[in-house]
């Protein structure tokens, strides 16, 4: 009778879209009526070999995902579609998506009832998915990119200069009741970032938000204020450059409906900056697991006497392989057998080494560590070589480090003794002070220093 209006559909017409089944270069694909023409058999585009496709751009590539963008339409080059592939490589998740959707198809239908309960969203036009012997390989899902559009990311950290100071204050504003109207519908996003959200430009002055990625999206009939805080205070570790009043203007309209006085701002934010705690310490916890787990960014040295970690891909343009790691550790090696560079637990001294990108200067900080507990410690990958490395990490991730932990290595000295070296390379053109007037430095320091690698975190400073 039009009497509820909560729900209300912007696409009442959804449910009887048809979709046409195509199956092209090894995959089964559900395409939306009048987008079949992008993926007929004779397409110059090859599903099963992105990166050696023409007009092709990868933009992330990882062991479980990869996006890429490509303009799918050889009539019109002007539009580009966006490709996300989630890739399903391990034998027990294959086994497990015999008994469950893929993530390809849970994200469709997150998009479509987002879309239904009136937030704005990007539905995908195209599922696919490519199967082995019934194993599922890898689910596609094709979406058409927003033209005009930028994420809040680069407005907010990457300074996209606005000369309108009322426009920015109006989009901060607008971020803010738009964030309220997503918690109210019960829409719950593990990591609600600026940089999944989506602005586009209709004019100068006009724009509108859009919600990407559905990944880890989760609906509920309704949010409790606990979840809501814990979902901003997440939202609050945007980075130094989103201003302190910025960042009450997006609070306030947040509360706008239910603003009452400042009693209720207070106890907002008495209530985000205890949960932000919780979330510091999970964000720590997940930055020391990482750094322990094999992946694109971090091998495993096994090799002669030597046993550790290495990172083959830092910040910027820095990369080194096990290559390079070798010939430090080489380096290294000769420098205690020759005396100069006698280990003594704490002590810190340089190396400089021509590597094949040329000559580069290495920090050393060494570690001794002996009896029982600590063999115990080493199979529980908690020596204090590895807490070093953990804690350079976490360092890393906060971008409170000024330098890039390259390798943490340990090695069997005499019977029951163990020597560890953690080396580190500093970052180029970067002090402790520009750390410290980028972001509060000593305040999320102290922080810090209350998790289990607190001592490491001086320890590494000093």
């Amino acid at each position: 009778m039009g009497l509820k209006g909560c729900h209300q559909r912007t696409n009442p017409s959804l449910k009887k879209t048809k979709f046409h089944k195509v199956y092209r270069d090894g995959i089964y694909f559900r395409v939306l009526e009048g987008k079949k023409r992008l993926f007929v058999s004779g397409h110059h585009l090859n599903f099963n070999n992105i990166a050696v496709c023409p007009d092709f751009v990868i933009l992330r590539d990882t062991k479980t995902k990869r996006l890429a963008s490509c303009p799918l339409d050889p009539e019109n080059y002007q539009t580009k579609f966006l490709i996300k592939t989630y890739k399903c490589s391990r034998f027990f998740n294959k086994l497990t998506y015999l008994f469950r959707n893929s993530k390809g198809y849970r994200e469709w239908k997150l998009a479509c009832k987002i879309e239904r309960k009136g937030i704005p969203t990007l539905v995908p036009f195209a599922i696919g998915e490519k199967r082995k012997f019934g194993l599922l390989q890898e689910s596609l899902i094709v979406v058409e990119m927003l033209k005009n559009s930028i994420d809040l990311e680069e407005l907010f950290l990457k300074e996209v200069k606005i000369d309108d100071f009322r426009l920015k204050r109006e989009i901060i504003c607008e971020y803010g009741r738009w964030a309220s109207r997503i918690h109210n519908q019960g829409i719950l996003q593990d990591d609600f970032d600026p940089n999944n959200v989506l602005l586009q430009w209709k004019d100068n002055q006009r724009f509108q938000l859009f919600l990407i990625d559905f990944a880890r999206v989760k609906l509920f009939k309704s949010l409790s204020v606990k979840k809501k805080v814990h979902s901003l205070a997440k939202l609050n570790r945007m980075g130094s450059k989103v201003r302190q009043t910025d960042r009450l203007r997006f609070l306030k309209a947040y509360l706008e409906e239910d603003f009452n006085d400042r009693s209720d701002l207070r106890k907002w934010l008495n209530l985000i900056e205890e949960d932000e705690k919780k979330v510091l310490q999970r964000d720590c916890r997940r930055a020391a697991r990482r750094s322990v787990i094999q992946s694109n960014k971090i091998g495993h040295i096994k090799t002669g006497k030597y046993r550790g970690y290495y990172q083959k891909r830092s910040l910027g343009e820095l990369k080194y392989s096990l290559k390079d790691v070798l010939k430090i550790l080489n380096s290294l090696e000769k420098m205690i057998d020759i005396g100069i560079g006698k280990v003594m637990p704490g002590k810190v001294f340089e190396l400089a080494i021509n590597l094949e990108h040329g000559m580069e200067k290495f920090q050393v900080h060494c570690f001794q560590f002996s009896g029982l507990k600590y063999w115990l410690l080493r199979i529980f990958k908690k020596t204090p070589t590895l807490m070093a490395w953990k804690a350079a990490h976490i360092l890393l991730k906060k971008k409170l480090a000024t330098f890039i932990p390259i390798a943490a290595v340990e090695r069997k000295a005499t019977f029951g003794s163990y020597q560890g070296f953690l080396i580190k390379k500093p970052f180029p053109d970067t002090n402790m002070k520009a750390v410290e007037k980028e972001v509060n430095f000593l305040k999320i320091l102290a922080q810090l220093k209350t998790l289990p690698y607190g001592k490491y975190f001086e320890e590494i400073y000093s």
